[in-house]
This record gives structure tokens, sequence and C-alpha cells, in this order.
């Protein structure tokens, strides 16, 4: 049980995290939740177009 609290503790720090790209180029402000959430809403959508 502790090993999912941690899990999901981490997975909530992601919305605090900031993506490197968008700090590397200087503009935005995506987390890396909002990117891992749109990465696996497209490939939710293209596995149920085939």
């Amino acid at each position: 049980m502790k090993r999912i609290a941690n899990f999901l503790f981490e997975a909530g720090m992601l919305k605090r995290t900031p993506r490197t790209g968008f700090q590397f180029l200087g503009s935005g402000a995506e987390s890396v939740a909002e990117h891992i959430f749109r990465t696996v809403y497209i490939g939710y959508t293209l596995g149920h177009l085939t």
C-alpha cells in the first residue's frame, strides 16, 4: 500500500514540474503532467481509430 501511495504522490508532483524543453526555449509554461495527459489522450484516440 505504501508503494501505491508513493507512486500517487510522485505522479502529483508532475503537475508542479515544468517541462525542460520550455525552460530551454524560454517560452511557454506547460507542466510534465499536462504534456503526459495530452500524449496519452492522442495515443488513446489513435488506438481507437483502427
